[in-house]
């Protein structure tokens, strides 16, 4: 009988245990979040979710990971709803379609550097002038902002250099094999690259624009949201907790590094396999180069960033003269608004 009620009361507890934890998961709020396959916003997800940073904030985030130009056609035609991530081009090029948006947080500044082989002659960036070198497909917007910083420094891709278009991937590929002479790569697949010693970098973009352009960070890729979601306060509640729990999350990979990298987190583990990034000296490179173009929060700055580099967008030519500058939401006008 003593036995049957030491059963019993096991029973009751995990039936208890199982009701709190389902009830626990009914109260928190499913959002899917986008991210690009291979780019930072990957790691950070995959640590927020391992340490329940996320859940800590009511939320459960679903990622959805896609190819850059998957990403960008889902986006732009609505098939993802929600807190979309894209330029602030982007954002402004589909308000002047007659497809309204908002720019809130950011996501992360520019991560592209420019690698060439170790024996390369190519040490500056003038260097580059009537040389080959990789870049992104024009018809993606991430394009835009690279060439607005080349063009910011003094030099016109269209003009000084022989540029060979395609991915990533495909223009390391082009480097290894000498067709071109240099190539753009972005943290953290770059890490892997630059740990095996056969290539250098000549130049990080974000420190070439800051530079330049007075100090102000490249506001290369944003939070954003169609106006029409955003009117909604339950949405807007929604964003708030989650841009708590991304930069939350960002906190913990300056203060503690190795989440970066740790094998004990599975999906960390397979990411770093994913992306050829398991050797012990591209693991220090992620762990000490990943956090240096991420936001630590959302400010004021970061929205006179935004109108600077439509400035510089339009004189450059590659966003028309009536930029929309009130999608641009500053954090205060976003707490105000909750």
């Amino acid at each position: 009988m003593k036995r049957n009620l030491v059963l019993l009361a096991v029973a009751l507890l995990i039936a208890f245990g199982g009701y709190t934890y389902w009830q626990s998961t009914q109260s928190l709020t499913k959002l899917t979040y986008p991210t690009a396959i291979g780019a930072s916003a990957e790691i950070v997800i995959k640590i927020m979710k391992f340490y329940g940073i996320d859940r800590k904030h009511g939320l459960d985030v679903e990622p959805i990971a896609l190819n850059p130009t998957e990403l960008e056609r889902q986006e732009f035609s609505g098939e993802l709803e929600g807190i979309l991530i894209m330029s602030p081009l982007s954002a402004a090029r589909l308000t002047l379609e007659g497809r309204p948006m908002k720019i809130l947080a950011p996501l992360t500044y520019m991560p592209y550097s420019i690698a060439v082989r170790t024996d390369s002659s190519i040490a500056t960036l003038s260097d580059l002038k009537g040389k080959k070198v990789g870049i992104l497909p024009k018809v993606v917007d991430a394009y835009k902002s690279i060439a607005i910083i080349f063009r910011s420094a003094g030099i016109d891709p269209d003009r000084d250099l022989l540029s060979a278009y395609g991915s990533i991937p495909e223009m390391i590929a082009l480097l290894a094999e000498g067709e071109v002479d240099a190539t753009l790569v972005s943290y953290p697949g770059a890490a892997g690259l630059f740990a095996s010693g056969q290539y250098a970098s000549i130049a990080k973009l974000e420190k070439l624009w800051e530079t330049n352009e007075g100090g102000l960070p490249h506001p290369f890729i944003f939070h954003t949201v169609f106006a029409d979601w955003y009117e909604q306060p339950q949405n807007r509640d929604t964003a708030r907790r989650f841009f708590d729990a991304y930069f939350e999350t960002i906190e913990l990979m300056r203060t503690r590094p190795e989440v970066m990298t740790e094998d004990t987190n599975p999906s960390i583990k397979e990411y770093l396999e994913r992306n050829n990034l398991t050797s012990e000296t591209a693991k220090q490179i992620v762990r000490n180069e990943m956090t240096a173009f991420l936001p630590v929060n959302w400010s004021d700055r970061d929205v006179v960033a935004i109108e600077h580099l439509f400035d510089i967008a339009e004189k450059f030519g590659y966003l028309p003269q009536s930029a929309p500058k009130d999608i641009i939401v500053s954090p205060s006008e976003f707490k105000a608004s909750l």
